[in-house]
């Protein structure tokens, strides 16, 4: 008969809830407004989870991000894709339902 420590049964929480071992500088803030109804969304990106690794379609792009967000006045949805090269740098980005601004 095994005897389970109370430690033993938190792992699992542990683990489950355990915060991500990206830090805040690893991660990409995109500031976003809605172009229905002018809120402003922040988005955050995980460089090392969120991007997609591209195999030739455009020489150039080494990684994609297709992202959603959706504002709290009017709950539409804005479509976010950005390029990246191979040092997670943007190449080009495009938003429909909104537009990139500058951080307030």
């Amino acid at each position: 008969m095994k005897i389970r420590r109370k430690s033993d049964k938190m792992g699992f929480f542990d683990k489950l809830f355990k915060k991500s071992s990206s830090t805040d500088q690893d991660i990409l803030w995109l500031y976003i407004q809605c172009d229905h109804c002018g809120e402003k969304v922040t988005v955050r990106v995980n460089p090392r989870g969120d991007l997609v690794a591209e195999s030739g379609e455009t020489p150039s792009s080494c990684y994609t991000l297709h992202k959603e967000a959706m504002d709290d006045k009017c709950y539409r949805i804005i479509k976010i894709y950005i390029e990246f090269d191979a040092n997670r740098r943007i190449l080009k980005q495009e938003i429909q339902g909104g537009k990139f601004i500058e951080k307030n």
